[in-house]
C-alpha cells in the first residue's frame, strides 16, 4: 500500500481537538497508513485536504503551523461547502427575527455574482488608472486582461472573506505587512 491517492475516512475521539489532532498526524508520518513516513517540506504541498467551511480552512492553517512550529509549506486545504449560507442558517435559528424587521435587506449576492462584480470593478478602476496620470512616472501603467481582473476578483473575494471571518476590520490590513 503506498502513502500516496489514498482516500479514507479518519475520526478522533470524542473531546480531542479534531483538526490540531489531525495536522499532528500528518507531520508525525503513520498517515493515512501506519507504513508512511512523515512528509518532507516539498511532499507536505502536494497534500490536499478538505473541510467543511473557510473557517475550518483558517483554523487548519493555523494547526499546521502551531504544529511544525514555525513556517512550513503549507498542503493545500480546500473547503467543500460555501459558509456564507451555513452561518446564517446557524445564525437565523439562534437569533428570533420579528415579521417585518428582515424585509428591507436585499437578497444575498451569490458567490458568481460577486465575483462578476468584483471584476467589472477592477477592470473600471483599471481604466481609470490607466487613463491618468497618477501611476508612477505618469506613464498610467497598463490595462489588464479579463483573466487577470479575474484572478485579482478571487483574490480580492478571499481577503475580504478573511477580513469577516478573522473580525478584523478593513482598519487592521496596514498591519499585516511590516514596513521595511
Amino acid at each position: 500500500m503506498t502513502c500516496e491517492r489514498l482516500f479514507k475516512l479518519f475520526n478522533v475521539p470524542p473531546g480531542v481537538p479534531f483538526l490540531k489532532s489531525l495536522a499532528e498526524a500528518v507531520l508525525r508520518g503513520g498517515f493515512p497508513n501506519p507504513d508512511c513516513p512523515p512528509p518532507s517540506d516539498l511532499d507536505l504541498g502536494k497534500w490536499r485536504i478538505y473541510v467543511p467551511t473557510r473557517r475550518a480552512v483558517t483554523a487548519l492553517r493555523e494547526a499546521f503551523l502551531e504544529a511544525a512550529g514555525g513556517a512550513l509549506l503549507l498542503p493545500r486545504i480546500m473547503p467543500l461547502g460555501d459558509p456564507d449560507e451555513d452561518e446564517l442558517l446557524l445564525s437565523a435559528e439562534t437569533v428570533s427575527w420579528t415579521d417585518g424587521e428582515l424585509d428591507g435587506l436585499a437578497p444575498a449576492i451569490s458567490s458568481a455574482e460577486r465575483q462578476l462584480v468584483l471584476i467589472r470593478l477592477i477592470q473600471a478602476w483599471n481604466k481609470a488608472l490607466y487613463s491618468s496620470e497618477l501611476t508612477l512616472g505618469g506613464t498610467g501603467g497598463h490595462l489588464i486582461t479579463p483573466a487577470q481582473a479575474a484572478s485579482l476578483a478571487a483574490e480580492l473575494a478571499r481577503l475580504m472573506d478573511e477580513t469577516d471571518i478573522s473580525q478584523t476590520g478593513w482598519s487592521a490590513l496596514h498591519t499585516l505587512v511590516p514596513e521595511s
